[in-house]
């Protein structure tokens, strides 16, 4: 089950459409946009705007403290994300 974080700080469980994993229209829908990947832990990725900063997307200090939690890298996260495991992304 993947966890969808909103920049006003909620996060929602949700699934794929399928049951099984997201595909790339689903994951850009929930980003808004272009999509990157960002591995957080073994087996648990961070689905995110590819161009947030460059759209000047609001601040996710959620999903920003959970990368510099789990890699030890500060990073500004910006925009909705989606974290799920590595398998629910084909």
């Amino acid at each position: 089950m993947a966890k969808y974080i909103k920049t006003d700080g909620s996060i929602t469980e949700v699934h794929p459409a399928n049951r099984k994993d997201f595909k790339l229209d689903e994951l850009k829908k929930f980003v808004e946009g272009y999509i990157e990947i960002i591995p957080i832990s073994v087996g648990e990725i961070l689905v995110m705007n590819e161009e947030g900063k460059l759209l000047d997307l609001e601040f996710n200090s959620a999903a920003s403290s959970m990368v510099e939690n789990h890699i030890g890298l500060f990073d500004i996260i910006v925009g909705n994300v989606l974290l799920c495991k590595t398998e629910e992304v084909e």
